[in-house]
C-alpha cells in the first residue's frame, strides 16, 4: 500500500493516488469475495470509517487512506501495510477498527518487511476491534534510535542519533479462529456443508506535517 508526494497506495499495483507526501502499500480486496447479502452495509460502515479516521488528523494535513480488509482462518497470519514517509516531515497515523466484526486482531509496527532480517519492533497493541488509536513518526523514531543504539557499540550512537524512518510497517495479526459451517441448498436441491466466511476491515489514515 503505497503513498509519496504523488500519494500512491499499492503493493503489487497501485491503488490510488493523493496529492501528498506519504506511501501505503497493502492488498486490494477481491470484489467476487466479498459477494453477501451485507456486502452494501459493510462497504458502507467501512466507508464511515475511514472518514471518521480522516477527521482525526487534524491539525496534520491529510495525505491518505487505506481499508485492510481481510477474513479469518484456522490459522494466525498478517497482512502488512508499507508507509513511506520523507525527511523533515512529521507524520500521524490514525486507525479505526469499527469494521472489525469478529475476533479482535493486533497491530505490530517494524522498521523492515516481513522478510526483512533484524526487524526492529516499534510499536505494538492487541485487543483492536471496535476502537480507535494513533502513533506518530516522532514517537517511533525515538524507539527505533534506542533499540538501534541497544544493538551498536556505543562509538556509533552518534551516528544512531542521525537516523530516521524512511519506512514503517504496519502487520495486522490476525488471529486463528474456529471455521464454522453452514448448510446451503442448490440450485438441484442438494444440500452440501460449506464453511462460513468472516470478512472484516481496519482503516488508516495518514497525515503530516511539515517540520
Amino acid at each position: 500500500m503505497r503513498l509519496s508526494k504523488i500519494g500512491i497506495l499499492a503493493l503489487s499495483f497501485l491503488l490510488f493516488s493523493t496529492g501528498v507526501s506519504a506511501q501505503l502499500i497493502g492488498k486490494k480486496k477481491n470484489e467476487t469475495e466479498m459477494e453477501t447479502d451485507g456486502k452494501a452495509e459493510f462497504d458502507k460502515g467501512v466507508q464511515e470509517a475511514r472518514e471518521t479516521a480522516r477527521k482525526k488528523l487534524v491539525p496534520y494535513k491529510y495525505d491518505g487512506t487505506k481499508s485492510t480488509y481481510f477474513s479469518y482462518k484456522s490459522y494466525t497470519y498478517a497482512k502488512e501495510v508499507e508507509v513511506v514517509t520523507l525527511e523533515k516531515t512529521d507524520y500521524k497515523i490514525c486507525f479505526n477498527s469499527n469494521m472489525v466484526t469478529a475476533d479482535k486482531i493486533g497491530v505490530k509496527i517494524y522498521d523492515k518487511p516481513q522478510d526483512g532480517k533484524g526487524r526492529i519492533l516499534l510499536y505494538e497493541k492487541e485487543d483492536i476491534g471496535g476502537n480507535e488509536f494513533e502513533v506518530n513518526l516522532e514517537d517511533l523514531n525515538e524507539t527505533f534510535k534506542t533499540k538501534k543504539k541497544e544493538m551498536w557499540p556505543k562509538e556509533k550512537h552518534d551516528l544512531v542519533d542521525k537516523m530516521r524512518l524512511k519506512r514503517l510497517y504496519v502487520n495486522y495479526i490476525i488471529p486463528a479462529v474456529e471455521r464454522e459451517m453452514e448448510t446451503v441448498e442448490d440450485d438441484y436441491g442438494n444440500q452440501k456443508k460449506t464453511t462460513v466466511i468472516q470478512y472484516s476491515a481496519i482503516v488508516l489514515a495518514v497525515g503530516y506535517l511539515n517540520l
